[in-house]
């Protein structure tokens, strides 16, 4: 049982990681190397690709894995928001300092969610850190010492490199220790154990009765394009438990497949054309439009800025 138990824990499945294809064994190879240093980590990919659970899963093949780690989603907004929490502030008024979250890490890890919505000042400030282990809070000029370690995922659209999203100095800081995660189009060998694993997961119970898919339903999701990557898959495996029948056949599963409105171009439209109809359709509303069009919003800002958009 103990040697069985340590195989799980190696293999990443306890923390909800299936690699049974040659793509994501790789990724736990390289997650074990990267885990078994003291540097900042870059866990990167597209959206729904599973970066939060190879994020844990880095911490949890470290020698910090006792300590808890601190999450920080980072978003775009006013810096006394997003980074006071994360560096610290000097309070003017007052004279006193809000603790930074990187203080109270120091002797764990902090994951921050997204660094690629840091603004550029914040991924001027995390760059200083990675260099230094000092920080200097907002408002403040003492220079302030932590040994956090920093582990980072970033959303990258699919064909995309990191270059697109990352300063080139916070970039450089990562080369080496970045964890490229396949599409999930790129590792369909995991897919039956995915879809048993969401069933599980969507259930609640370890011994519920797996779902029958047929070869015509497994053609079919193979043949998918998974924009939405792992998200999207437990989206449609969460509707097919509800199903009456747990035989899933091509027939069954094709209408789950089918992409929403607007999630693909007309062919009477371009790129540019459609996605000016989003904005449109939905009052210049970036996020509904994102959702709309079947895109994330950094895919969509990205577009737009490419395509001279708004301009």
């Amino acid at each position: 049982m103990d040697l069985l138990e340590r195989q799980l824990q190696l293999s990443g499945f306890r923390h909800g990681v299936i690699a049974q294809s040659s793509a994501m064994k790789r990724i736990l190879e390289i997650t074990r190397r990267v885990a078994a240093t003291p540097r900042p980590v870059l866990i990167w990919g597209e959206a729904g690709s599973g970066k939060r659970r190879i994020a844990t899963l880095v911490h949890a093949f470290s020698d910090r894995r006792h300590a808890k780690t601190a999450l920080f989603h980072c978003r775009p907004g006013p810096a006394m928001d997003i980074l006071g929490p994360l560096f610290g502030t000097e309070r003017l008024e007052s004279g006193r300092r809000q603790l930074s979250l990187l203080e109270a890490s120091s002797d764990g890890a902090v994951v921050l969610l997204h660094v690629d919505q840091l603004s550029r000042d914040g991924q001027e400030r995390l760059a200083d850190y990675l260099e230094t282990g000092g920080f200097t809070p907002l408002n403040g000029v003492t220079v302030m010492r932590s040994n956090a370690r920093i582990i980072a995922t970033a959303t990258v659209a699919r064909g995309a490199g990191l270059e697109t999203v990352l300063c080139a100095r916070l970039l450089d800081l990562f080369t080496g220790l970045d964890v490229q995660l396949p599409s999930l189009p790129d590792r369909l060998e995991d897919l039956p154990q995915l879809v048993q694993h969401f069933t599980v997961e969507a259930k609640g119970d370890s011994s519920a009765q797996t779902l029958t898919i047929e070869n015509s339903a497994f053609l079919a999701l193979a043949g998918h394009d998974w924009p939405g990557n792992l998200r999207e898959l437990r989206q449609v495996v969460n509707q097919l438990v509800t199903l009456p029948s747990s035989h899933i056949t091509g027939e069954v599963l094709k209408p789950l497949l089918e992409p929403p409105f607007g999630a693909r171009p007309a062919a009477s439209l371009s790129e540019r054309d459609w996605i000016i109809e989003g904005l449109k359709r939905n009052r210049l509303h970036r996020g509904k439009t994102a959702r709309s069009l079947g895109l994330s919003r950094k895919t969509l800002y990205n577009k737009i800025k490419k395509l001279r958009i708004l301009e």
